[in-house]
């Protein structure tokens, strides 16, 4: 397994380089980041992609965690981050593959739904394997958890 800071992952070729080789875990420095969460992978291994920021007696505050409507992003894990002050939803993600969202909290943000898993896109890719597990979401305009397309 191979770790990287946060600093690493605005250079998604480092961590696409890692993931040839097994698994990435991406572990964030504790603080507010002031910018979301975009993420961009385009490594097709199904080695997976742990983003890591923190949990239990502390976690990295940003305000959302997204992926881009074009491609496939899968085989990624987004554990322990606190996600609120979203302009949008707060977790969006399109249609992709082996994805696992854990210990997260999510509240507080301006659009709905706080987690938003779209099981289909454009290209007429279906989804599998979408799990939301032992996270907490409040304080929500509109739904909590939209699973659609």
């Amino acid at each position: 397994m191979v770790e990287v800071g946060p600093n690493n992952l605005s250079d998604w070729q480092f961590i696409h380089a890692g993931l040839a080789e097994g698994p990435v875990r991406v572990v964030f420095a504790m603080g507010a980041y002031a910018e979301r969460l975009q993420i961009e992978r385009s490594d097709t291994s199904d080695n997976r992609l742990i983003l890591d920021g923190g949990g239990g007696n502390w976690r990295v505050v940003m305000p959302g965690i997204h992926t881009g409507y074009e491609g496939v992003i899968s085989h990624v894990t987004v554990r322990g981050f606190e996600v609120i002050g979203s302009r949008d939803k707060g977790i969006e993600w399109n249609a992709d593959d082996q994805i696992l969202i854990e210990d997260v909290v999510v509240y507080a943000n301006t659009g709905s739904p706080a987690i938003n898993l779209q099981y289909s896109n454009g290209s007429g890719h279906a989804s599998t394997g979408f799990v939301v597990r032992n996270s907490h979401l409040y304080n929500q305009c509109g739904e909590c958890i939209y699973i659609g397309a």
